[in-house]
Order: structure tokens, then sequence, then C-alpha cells
């Protein structure tokens, strides 16, 4: 049952006005040392948060625009910004043509409109790390280090499962199974993942407490009960497909009747801890689901990702699992919810559903997110991120802060509305393929540029290298086109330098210095590379 569906692209819902300082004409920001600056023409103030007017004067001898040490710039010359994401990441009011500077601190964006000083309040924190995997309320799991209680661990460098709390036990499930207790790291079961590993229970991807040392783990091949006092994994179930649990209830229901409820090769199964029975619910369901959660106090409600890009919700009814609504939407792979909200994250951005009035808010944050890097505890939830973790963490205040006017929403569609809003569609699509072809092709030739110096200078190269370069900051390089990320950009071309020279029998020593990967690393990951 296809249903009618606001959608919403957010403007002004996501940014909180905090102070606006328009008694001077501000002209650009330096970022020195983890700091900022900003020139005017009374002189260089550093921006400092703790403040009431977030300013604190630098260097009033120095008037007008300035270079990055400090020095006045006699050739600076103002220029707006413009970019295909930035309307959408401003507050409401804002227009991105008239936006000559923009820049973060902690919580804070910072945007220099018309010579004006403005600050806004983020509705949530950004904690920067490399490709956030897990979160937990002491421990993150990244691909450059897992870290339980601020301590980076030994014996792992990456997690690409979940990271679980058990009071004073931790488990880092990182394809293999780590244990940390009273500081002490324990491999339990050695899997790095490599040509080198005997996989012999899959890639571990989840566990969750049973009774005493007792645990129920998710892997790649099945599910086992494992005992962590005798290091003992027992296969209860072998996967056809992928296990993907229902979110929500899961501990829940191990503890009161022993029982895991999940999806395999579209199958929604429950399983008998104690008894060892499997129970098929649903043989098959209308879409083949890539994440799923139960949302209300009974279990009788779903809401789930399909791997055609549907947001779908199911009943549980006396003859089986029933498909209420689906509506298309943008690429998602994991699905989380707190109250009334629903998360979709995806490759391309985190957007918001709001259950009771079925509007879609597109895009809330634009971020590669990571599968399942999910954590909600005490009316907070957080994110994890290619770039780091998001945290909203006043979930109740944010959802108030969400901005909407109040439509009645029908299912039902008279021919009129459809014929109008097929009129609009058309006009629409003209306009997009007049904008497209009309287009100015510099953000390409400058694309062309920032690979040829990517390529040139691949063993050195970083983001910071680039801003410096071209004169650009990171979100203006990254919002030229949506094919186009330099990060992963720099990464593809040392993967293939590497492979290429792997293939050719050329030194570690020789792959080092020309790709920048430390020898270590080209060490450990050379199977991965020629894969």
């Amino acid at each position: 049952m296809k249903s009618f569906l606001l959608t919403f692209f957010l403007l002004n819902s996501f940014f909180i006005s905090k102070n606006i300082q328009d008694d001077k004409i501000y002209y650009n920001f330096i970022s020195y040392e983890n700091e900022i600056f900003v020139s005017s023409n009374k002189g260089i103030y550093k921006i400092d948060i703790t403040k009431n007017d977030f300013l604190v004067i630098y260097d009033e001898t120095i008037i007008g625009p300035i270079k990055s040490d400090f020095t006045k710039n006699p050739h600076f010359k103002m220029k707006f910004l413009t970019s295909s994401n930035l309307d959408n990441l401003l507050p409401g009011g804002i227009n991105s043509k008239s936006i000559t500077d923009i820049t973060y601190k902690s919580n804070y964006l910072f945007v220099i409109n018309n010579g004006d000083l403005k600050v806004y309040d983020l509705s949530y924190k950004f904690f920067p790390y490399e490709s956030v995997r897990s979160i937990t309320n002491s421990s993150v799991g990244t691909y450059n280090g897992v870290f339980v209680k601020g301590k980076k661990l030994n014996k792992v460098t990456y997690t690409d499962g979940q990271i679980k709390e058990f009071d004073k036990l931790t488990f880092v499930c990182y394809n293999g199974l780590l244990s940390v207790e009273k500081n002490s790291e324990t491999i339990l079961y050695d899997n790095d993942n490599s040509i080198r590993s005997n996989a012999q229970y899959g890639n571990i991807r989840d566990i969750y407490f049973i009774e005493a040392s007792k645990y129920l783990v998710i892997s790649t091949d099945g599910l086992y009960t494992y005992d962590f006092k005798e290091n003992q994994f027992y296969k209860i179930y072998s996967s056809e497909s992928k296990i993907i649990p229902l979110k929500n209830k899961i501990d829940e229901r191990l503890q009161d009747r022993n029982e895991f409820h999940f999806i395999d090769n579209n199958k929604y199964i429950s399983i008998n801890l104690e008894i060892n029975e499997i129970y098929i619910v649903e043989d098959k369901l209308k879409h083949k689901i890539k994440d799923v959660l139960e949302c209300d106090i009974n279990g009788n409600i779903f809401y789930a990702i399909s791997e055609n890009d549907f947001f779908v919700s199911y009943k549980r009814t006396k003859n089986g699992i029933k498909l209420t609504d689906e509506f298309s939407i943008n690429e998602a792979h994991t699905i989380a919810d707190y109250d009334d909200l629903i998360f979709l994250l995806g490759n391309n951005g985190l957007s918001i559903f709001d259950k009771t009035k079925k509007i879609f808010f597109i895009d809330y944050i634009i971020d590669e997110f990571n599968s399942n890097a999910v954590f909600k505890s005490n009316n907070e939830i957080s994110f994890g991120s290619m770039h780091g973790i998001y945290k909203i963490l006043d979930v109740k205040k944010f959802h108030k802060n969400l901005v909407f006017k109040d439509y009645k929403i029908r299912n039902e569609i008279s021919l009129v509305m459809i014929l109008i809003t097929a009129g609009i569609f058309f006009i629409v699509l003209i306009l997009l393929v007049w904008f497209y072809l009309s287009r100015n092709i510099s953000d390409r030739n400058l694309i062309a540029k920032i690979k040829l110096f990517i390529q040139k200078n691949l063993n050195i190269v970083t983001l910071k290298m680039l801003e410096e370069e071209f004169n650009l900051d990171y979100f203006e390089i990254n919002s030229l086109d949506k094919n186009f990320k330099p990060a992963k950009f720099i990464k593809k071309e040392r993967y293939r330098l590497v492979k290429k020279m792997l293939l050719n029998n050329d030194s570690i020593d020789k792959i080092s210095k020309k790709s920048g990967y430390s020898k270590t690393y080209l060490l450990k990951n050379k199977y991965q590379f020629i894969k």
C-alpha cells in the first residue's frame, strides 16, 4: 500500500541562533593551531566560545582581510560561496549567495554574511574520528583504532562489528572476538579477516548477554551460543543469507523468554535458545529487508529499509506479518528510532521520519554514515560516520525544534492533485535540464586540477594541503561534485598504485615511499591490496 508522504528539505530546523555580531565589518576566517580567527575593520579577533559575544581581540593593529600568516592581504577579493549543497546546510533566512566565508568551532557554525558575523548553535554535537564503526557509553570502534574508556587497544586496530559493554566486561566484535576486563585484553577468537585467518566461526558482528557466562553471538556464518568461561562456541543456526536482528526488543526477549527474533533470506524467524527450536513467523516478506526495528510496546509494528530503497512498515496480525505502508526513499542501510522519530542512515546522509505525522526530513546531516553505527542512552542518540560521531544530546528537545507546518495527511489523492503535481514535476524537470546544460564548466576544470595535484603528490598529500593549494575549505572542495570526494579519491589512487607495484614485485620500502603508507600497514594489508 503506497501512501502520500510529505517530504521536507531542512532549511531552518537544525540551527538555533545564538548571537549576531553586526557592529563591525568582517572579512574572512583563519585557522591556526586549532583556533579560529576572524579579520575585521577593527582588527583581528579570536573566536572564543566560552565568551558571551564569542570574540576576544587578538591584534587591533591589523585592519581588513588577512592571510594565513596573520599579515594583511592587499589582494583579497570579496567572493560569494557557491555550492549545490550549501543552501540545504544553512539556517532559514540566509541566502548562500550573500555568504563570503563559513567555519565550524565546537558546536557552533560561524557565517560571514554581507560583512556581518552570524553565529548559530548546531542541534547536535560532532566529535571527529576516522570512520566510526561502533559506539557505546565509554567505547568507540573505528578503522583507525579501538578506544575503550579513552584507552586505545593494543591487540586490535579496527572493528567491523559492534562493541558491547556488560558490567565490567567489554567485548569487541572486530571480525574475531576480543574481551577487555580490568584493562586486560584477551583475543578469544582470532580472525583478522585476512587470507591467513582460519575463520571457523565466520566474521563476528555482534554479541548479546543471555545469562551467567553465556552469550548469543551473531556472525556471517550463523548464530552461536558462546560460553565466556570455557571460551567455547556452539552453533545453533546456520544462516542462509544474512542475519538481520529485529532491533529494540532483543535484550528483553532474551531475558524474558530466551528468544531471539531475526530475518534471514527474507524470512522472519524466531529461535528459542533454551530448547534450540526454530519457528518461522513469516515465510516470505513482501520486501527484501536490509535493516528492521520494532517500534511499539507489544512488538506489533515494524519499520524497515528494503534492498530496493523503500521505507516500509509492517504490522503483526493473526494472519501473519502484513505490509501497511511503503515509501520510496534515498539510499539507506541502517534504521534506528527514539520515541516518535526514526533515523535513516546511508552513504549520502542521515534523514529523519516522524512516525505520527508521517513527515520526512531529507538529508538532515550530509555525511557518509557507517552501517549499524548507532547508540542510544538516556535521551541521547549517536551516529558514526566516515568523519566522526554526531550526537543529539536531548532527543525530546530536538524533536520539539523540528519545525514544520501541520498538514493533514491523506492516502487518496484526487485527480486534480495528481495533474497539478505532474505539471509542477515537468516544469521543475525542464528547469533542472536547462540549469544543467547552462552550468559553467569551471567546477569540472577545478576538479581536474585537484586530481592532477593529488596524483603528483600522492605520497604526501593531505586534505589540509588541498585547502591551502586551492584556497578553498574542505567543505567547498567536497561539494564541487557529488561524484568527487577528495578523501576517497586519494585512497583509491593510493590503493591502485600499491596494487600495481605489488604485482610488479616492487619492494615494500619503495611502495611506502611512493604511496605514503607505512611499511607496517603495507605488510599487514598486502593481500587485501592485491585482492
